[in-house]
């Protein structure tokens, strides 16, 4: 059975060559572009894209800083799947926008986005808020 997998002899050694190019530019690929950190809930992963410093800078001058990050506000927090789902959906666009060179002058929040801030606020602020 494995014998009928496994490519002629005469295919094997360029097979592996090529398989193994391509593993290792995958790996630069995630290295470079640090993707291991959008795992994380560090604020700092926002600056990976130069565009966000602004948004950083407000965010570290601003009262929620100590209370909270960037993923509790701008991720779902109704359960683990959704909220890497989310990060995963809007990380692919913002890294699309940003290798094709699209992105805008002025930096507004999409829909969907807005109304996951909104949802995030009311489960913050509900405790204060009448």
């Amino acid at each position: 059975m494995l014998k009928k997998l496994l490519p002629p002899p005469k295919w094997r050694f360029p097979v592996m060559l090529i398989s193994a190019i391509l593993l290792g530019i995958s790996f630069f690929i995630l290295y470079v572009s640090k993707a291991y950190s959008y795992l994380s809930d560090n604020p700092k992963t926002c600056t990976n894209c130069h565009i966000m410093a602004p948004q950083y800078a407000t965010w570290n001058h601003s009262s929620h800083r100590r209370v909270a990050n960037c993923n509790d506000c701008h991720v779902p927090h109704n359960n683990v799947f959704n909220k890497y789902y989310f990060k995963a959906k809007d990380g692919m666009r913002h890294a699309t926008i940003f290798t094709l060179r699209k992105e805008p002058q002025v930096i507004f929040i999409h829909e969907e986005g807005a109304n996951v801030v909104h949802n995030n606020c009311i489960r913050c602020h509900s405790k204060i808020t009448y």
